[in-house]
């Protein structure tokens, strides 16, 4: 039996805006920005109702930030590749839903932009069956919460 999850209609759009450049892969959200406080309260969503632990909170988890290389052929030029990435994601807008979260097996991300994803947890064996109605209820709980906050997106 297949199991069949519904979801509120909600669609929030949300600007992207970058702090700094993040070593020579990454760029890390700023605090102004609507991603940045999103992957926030998912985080804390997923430590308080106990899908992740604090054993969990690695740099990656802790730190809101975009991934601007995605394969390892582009980590040759990832220099010309991230600054070109981040000016073309800087400052643009994504809109989420709760069905752009993406359940893989030890992640959970959304997409940006065509190919490029920011990922909002990683842990191994996230991705587990069991997992996935409670990771979309706390995605759009996150998604209510952000719009509750009144924040600017």
């Amino acid at each position: 039996m297949t199991a069949v999850y519904t979801i509120d209609p909600l669609s929030v759009e949300c600007e992207i805006i970058f702090k700094e450049l993040w070593g020579t892969r990454s760029a890390k959200l700023d605090e102004s920005s609507s991603l940045y406080k999103l992957k926030k309260i998912f985080v804390s969503k997923l430590i308080k109702t106990g899908v992740a632990s604090q054993s969990d909170l690695d740099i990656r988890n802790i730190c809101p930030h975009v991934n601007l290389i995605v394969s390892a052929n582009e980590a040759k030029d990832s220099s010309d590749i991230t600054r070109s990435r981040f000016e073309l994601l800087q400052n643009s807008k994504v809109t989420l839903t709760p069905e752009s979260l993406i359940i893989n097996e030890n992640h959970a991300e959304i997409p940006l932009t065509e190919g490029l994803f920011m990922t909002m947890f990683y842990k191994q064996g996230l991705g587990d069956p069991d997992n996935n109605m409670p990771l979309t209820q706390l995605w759009a709980e996150s998604l209510r919460k952000l719009i509750s906050n009144k924040v600017s997106c």
